[in-house]
C-alpha cells in the first residue's frame, strides 16, 4: 500500500479491491473493498420521480452507473465536490453525459443555479429547469462531506431550498402572477423618467426600519435627534412605516416600496407633497408610483387617466423621485428581455418580506462593508396589543374597526392555527408559520454579514450581533464621515442614456409585444399560425400563463390556449396605456 506523507493533499492508494482515497489521515473509502459500502447503499435505495440526486463527493466515481441504471424518469444526478483538493482526483471528462457536476467554485451560488433556466454545469450538462423536481435527495459517495460537514449541509439545505421555493412560490404566481406583469407593463412607461438605483453609493451608516412594533422606541429616539445629525444616518424606510415617521416629522431618506396590491395605498395616504424618493420594485402598484394610474372601470377612463395633465410628470404619489429594481419572482424569458433592454438595472432575490428585500438593498447601497447597517422594525412577531407600530395604517385600521364584538389588539392574528408563542428579545411573544419562516430566511441570508446590527429591543432574534441605540449614536458620533447628500449622489449616478433614448426603448418594447400578441390572438382565433410560431411567441410572452396552476411550461393543449387567449386583451390594455403615458411622463 502506499503511503502519503503529505496529509493536507489527498491521493490514490492501492486497496484490496480497488483504488482508495487517503487523505488527512483518513481512507475516504474503505481500504479493503472501495465500492461496497456505496453500491450497497444504492441498491436500498427506493427512488421517487422527479428526484434531485445531490451525489456528494463521488470522488472515484464507485456507484455513480448503478444509481444512473436504478432512478426513475424525471430524476437528475448532479456530482458536489466542495473540496479544491479533491477536485484534482476527477476525471470530470469520464463522466456519463447526463451526470452533471458542479465543484467549489459554484457551489456558494447553488440556489440560483437551480433556480434559473438555461444552466449548465461545469462539465458541461443542462441541468432541467426549474419546476423539473419535487425531492431532493443526499448521498454521500465517500467519506468527504464527514471532513467538513457544515459546508455540505449548507449546500444540501441551499438545494432543497430551491426545490422547495420553487413551488411555494408557484402558488404565489398562481394568486398574484397576473396582476405582478400588469404591473410591470405599466410601470416600463416611467422607467425613462426615472432615476438608477445608487449602488453602492452610500458612505454614511444606513438604518433599515420596519413596520414592526420595536420601531416605536428607534422612531422616538430617531425624533429627539437633531436635524444636524440627522444628516449622518441614512434611513431606509419600508413603506408601511411612513406614516409613523411622517408624524414625527421625520423623513426618511429611501422608502421601499414592494406591495403590489391595493392595501398599501393606505400607506400613502398621509405622505402628500412628501417628496419621498422611492426605491420601488417594478411590480409595485401603479398609483404609488404615479398617481393616475390607478384601476378605473373602463379602458377609456383608463386613458383618461394615464394621460390626464392634473399630475405630476416623472414624480411618483408623494411628489418624489423614483428609482426602480427588480425582484426576479420568477426565471422567465420575460424577465432575459427585460435584462436584455436595461429596463433592470438592479436585480434582488425573491424573499417574500418586504423588511428581508430592505435588508438586502441597504447591503446593495452601502459603499462597502465598512459602512455600518443597523436594523429595528423587523420582529417577524407581534404582540398582544399590536402587530404593527404605532401610527402605521394597519394598527389604524385595528382601531376603525374595533367594537363590541372586535376588541382592540391582535387577536385575529392569534387565532391563526400556526401562530405559537417564542422566548423574544424581551420576553414572549407570539409569531405564525410565515412569519417565523421569514425570520429564518433573514438569520440564514444575513448572520455573517460584516457591520450588520439589529438595535430593535423586541421581536424574534435576527441572528445578527446586538446593540442599544445609545451604542450606535455614540459609533456614528465618532466616525468621520461627511453629511449624507442625496442629490449629490444621484448626480453622480445619473445614467448616460437620455430621457429620448429610453423613451424610444420602452416605446419600441411596447409595440414589439403588442405586434406579438395580436399575431398570436389571430392565429388562435383563425388557425392561420403553425405550432412551432405559436410555441415561439408562448416562450417569449409568458407572462400569458404563468399565473395558471399548471403554467410552469408552454403547452399545444387546447384547454391550454384557450386561457392563453383570454388573457391576451387584458395585456394589450396595459400596453394601450403604457403607450399614452410615455407621450406625457418626462424628468
Amino acid at each position: 500500500m502506499q503511503i502519503n506523507n503529505d496529509t493536507s493533499k489527498p491521493c490514490l492508494v492501492e486497496a484490496r479491491q480497488g483504488l482508495s482515497v487517503l487523505y488527512q489521515n483518513r481512507f475516504l473509502y474503505s481500504k479493503y473493498n472501495p465500492a461496497a459500502n456505496i453500491e450497497r447503499l444504492v441498491n436500498s435505495l427506493e427512488i421517487k420521480k422527479d428526484t434531485l440526486i445531490l451525489c456528494f463527493s463521488p470522488i472515484l466515481g464507485y456507484g455513480l452507473e448503478s444509481l444512473q441504471k436504478k432512478i426513475p424518469s424525471g430524476c437528475f444526478m448532479l456530482a458536489v465536490e466542495a473540496n479544491p483538493h479533491l477536485v484534482e482526483l476527477y476525471n470530470i471528462k469520464a463522466l456519463p453525459t447526463d451526470i452533471g457536476f458542479l465543484g467549489p467554485d459554484r457551489l456558494k451560488n447553488i440556489y440560483n443555479i437551480l433556480t434559473k433556466k438555461n444552466q449548465i454545469t461545469d462539465n458541461g450538462v443542462r441541468i432541467p429547469p426549474p419546476g423539473s423536481f419535487k425531492y431532493c435527495l443526499r448521498l454521500d459517495f465517500s467519506g468527504a462531506p464527514a471532513l467538513n460537514q457544515e459546508e455540505y449541509q449548507t449546500i444540501q439545505h441551499r438545494a432543497e431550498l430551491a426545490v422547495s421555493n420553487f413551488w411555494k412560490n408557484r402558488l404565489t404566481l398562481v394568486k398574484m402572477g397576473r396582476l405582478y406583469h400588469r404591473n410591470i407593463i405599466r410601470n416600463l412607461a416611467l422607467v425613462p423618467s426615472s432615476y438608477d438605483v445608487p449602488a453602492k453609493q452610500i458612505d454614511a451608516p444606513l438604518l433599515v426600519l420596519g413596520a414592526g412594533p420595536s420601531a416605536d422606541k428607534t422612531i422616538e429616539k430617531l425624533a429627539a435627534l437633531s436635524q444636524d445629525f440627522r444628516k449622518k444616518l441614512v434611513v431606509l424606510a419600508v413603506d408601511a412605516v411612513v406614516p409613523a415617521l411622517l408624524a414625527r416629522k421625520i423623513k426618511p431618506d429611501f422608502v421601499l416600496a414592494l406591495e403590489c396590491q391595493y392595501a398599501i395605498q393606505q400607506a400613502y395616504a398621509t405622505a402628500h407633497n412628501s417628496n419621498l424618493f422611492l426605491l420601488a420594485d417594478l411590480t409595485s402598484r401603479p398609483s404609488i408610483l404615479h398617481p393616475d394610474t390607478s384601476y378605473p372601470s373602463t379602458d377609456k377612463q383608463r386613458i383618461s387617466a394615464a394621460t390626464s395633465k392634473n399630475h405630476s410628470p416623472g414624480k411618483n404619489c408623494t411628489g418624489g423621485k423614483t428609482a426602480f429594481f427588480s425582484t426576479e419572482f420568477a426565471s422567465t424569458r420575460f424577465f432575459e428581455r427585460l435584462f436584455q433592454h436595461n429596463f433592470i438595472q438592479q436585480s434582488l432575490p425573491p424573499l417574500g418580506s418586504v423588511g428581508i428585500t430592505a435588508m438586502e438593498m441597504a447591503l446593495l447601497l452601502r459603499k462597502d462593508e465598512t459602512v455600518p447597517v443597523y436594523v429595528s422594525g423587523l420582529d417577524f412577531s407581534f404582540s398582544m396589543e399590536r402587530s404593527h407600530c404605532k401610527e402605521s395604517f394597519q394598527t389604524k385600521n385595528s382601531f376603525l374597526k374595533t367594537n363590541r364584538l372586535h376588541s382592540l389588539g391582535s387577536y385575529h392574528c392569534l387565532q391563526n392555527t400556526t401562530t405559537e408563542k417564542y422566548q423574544g428579545k424581551a420576553g414572549v411573544v407570539y409569531s405564525d408559520q410565515i412569519l417565523s419562516y421569514y425570520c429564518r430566511i433573514f438569520c440564514d441570508r444575513f448572520q455573517y454579514t460584516t457591520n450588520a446590527y439589529d438595535v430593535g429591543e423586541m421581536g424574534l432574534d435576527l441572528g445578527i450581533k446586538r446593540k442599544s441605540f445609545v451604542q450606535v449614536l455614540d459609533e456614528i458620533t465618532s466616525m468621520n464621515k461627511t453629511d449624507f447628500d442625496l442629490d449629490e449622489v444621484l448626480q453622480k449616478n445619473i445614467h448616460q442614456t437620455t430621457f429620448e433614448e429610453k423613451n424610444k426603448r420602452v416605446l419600441n418594447f411596447y409595440s414589439q409585444e403588442e405586434s406579438m400578441l395580436k399575431e398570436l390572438r389571430e392565429g388562435l382565433s383563425t388557425g392561420n399560425i403553425t405550432k412551432e410560431r405559436i410555441l415561439g411567441i408562448l416562450e417569449e410572452t409568458d407572462y400569458l400563463y404563468l399565473h395558471f396552476p399548471d403554467g410552469y411550461k408552454a403547452t399545444l393543449d387546447i384547454s391550454f390556449l384557450k386561457r392563453v387567449r383570454s388573457e391576451i386583451d387584458f395585456f394589450l390594455k396595459d400596453i394601450e396605456i403604457g403607450k399614452s403615458m410615455l407621450n406625457q411622463v418626462h424628468r
